[in-house]
């Protein structure tokens, strides 16, 4: 089986969107959120057009403001890869965490047959 080198990350997929004027203020969903801040993984599900993004934006500015690190990715269709999706990841990480081995960024470009797991062993042995 051979997988296609990834091509470079756009860079706007790592920027969270702007909040404009008009965003509908989700006290209750920031409450919910504060609470489960210790959980590893938070998942925001809703049907299309609910303001997810909208939400998650506006939390990672609320992070951000308080001096967390934050990161973003938008994931689209063609990261559905692995190699890719962890390279994205990665990429993501690497601006918002000190200590991502640099040798993580460029895994999956340096060979065609990278397993997905020596992209996380090198995230997470850094």
């Amino acid at each position: 089986m051979t997988h296609e080198r990834s091509s470079p990350v756009i860079m706007t997929k790592l920027v969270a969107p702007r909040l404009g004027r008009g965003i509908i203020d989700r006290p209750r969903l920031f409450k919910l959120v504060s609470t489960a801040q210790s959980a590893r993984l938070i998942v925001i599900t809703a049907p299309a057009g609910f303001g997810k993004t909208s939400f998650a934006a506006a939390w990672l500015a609320q992070l951000h403001a308080a001096g967390d690190r934050t990161a973003w990715l938008t994931i689209d269709p063609e990261d559905d890869e692995p190699a890719r999706f962890l390279h994205c990841v990665a990429r993501a990480l690497y601006g918002a965490v000190d200590g991502i081995d640099p040798s993580a960024l460029g895994l999956d470009t340096q060979t065609s047959l990278v397993a997905p797991h020596a992209i996380v062993s090198a995230m997470i042995n850094s």
